[in-house]
C-alpha cells in the first residue's frame, strides 16, 4: 500500500499516479494506491527518482476482518477496473480465437507467406502488448472465476507459436544492420511463450 503527497506538486503526483499505474498499483482512495504482491524496490526507485521520498507512505497491509468492508476480491475488482480490462480481453479473444482454430488444423501453414506471418504476429503481439500493459498481473486467487486474460495469453501463445518460425523467414530474407543480415532468434526467444 502507497500513501500521501503532503508537499508534493501537482507535476509530481501526476507522474507518481501514471507510474505506479505502470507499476500495477490500483487506486484505492485519492492518493492511496495498493497491489497484492508488490516488490519495494521498485517503489522506493520510483521515489526517489521524483524527489518524493520523504513526502510519501509505504506500507504494507492484511485485511483481518473479512465480515465487514469489501472482501479482498471485491477491493481488486474495484480498484484495478477489471471489468474494463476484462473486456479488452474479450475483444481480443474475439478478434483472434478464429484464426487459433484455423491454426490447429494440419497443414494450415504449409506454403503459408513470410511476409503475410509477419505481419500477423507484429500486429499480434502490439495489440496484446498494448492490453498486458494495462494488467496489474495479479494472483489468480484475486482474479474473477474464468478471467479472460488466461484464455487471450493462450490464444497470443498459440498463433505466436504456430507462425514464428515462418515470420523468422522474412526477418532473415529483409532485415538487416550495419554488421549484415540478422541471426536466427535465440533459443531464449523462442521459449517466450513456453
Amino acid at each position: 500500500m502507497f500513501t500521501g503527497t503532503a508537499g508534493t506538486t501537482a507535476e509530481q503526483r501526476t507522474e507518481l499516479r501514471k507510474r505506479l499505474t505502470w507499476l500495477g498499483f490500483g487506486m484505492i482512495a485519492p492518493n492511496v494506491y495498493g497491489h497484492p504482491a508488490a516488490t519495494l524496490q521498485p517503489i522506493w526507485e520510483l521515489c526517489e527518482e521524483l524527489g518524493v521520498s520523504d513526502k510519501i507512505v509505504v506500507m504494507r497491509a492484511h485485511n483481518f476482518d473479512q465480515q465487514h468492508g469489501l472482501s479482498s476480491a471485491e477491493m481488486v475488482r474495484q480498484c484495478f477496473k477489471l471489468d474494463e480490462l476484462e473486456k479488452l480481453y474479450q475483444t481480443f479473444i474475439k478478434r483472434y480465437q478464429r484464426l487459433t482454430a484455423c491454426l490447429t488444423a494440419d497443414d494450415q501453414l504449409s506454403g503459408a507467406n513470410p511476409e503475410h506471418c509477419f505481419i500477423i504476429r507484429s500486429i499480434l503481439i502490439h495489440h496484446y502488448r498494448r492490453i498486458l500493459l494495462r494488467d496489474p498481473l495479479l494472483p489468480t486467487t484475486l482474479l474473477p472465476e474464468q478471467w479472460a486474460g488466461l484464455k487471450a495469453h493462450d490464444i497470443c501463445a498459440t498463433i505466436y507459436r504456430a507462425i514464428s518460425p515462418i515470420a523468422e523467414q522474412h526477418i532473415l530474407n529483409v532485415c538487416e544492420n550495419q554488421i549484415g543480415g540478422f541471426k536466427p532468434m535465440s533459443e531464449s526467444y523462442r521459449k517466450r511463450f513456453t
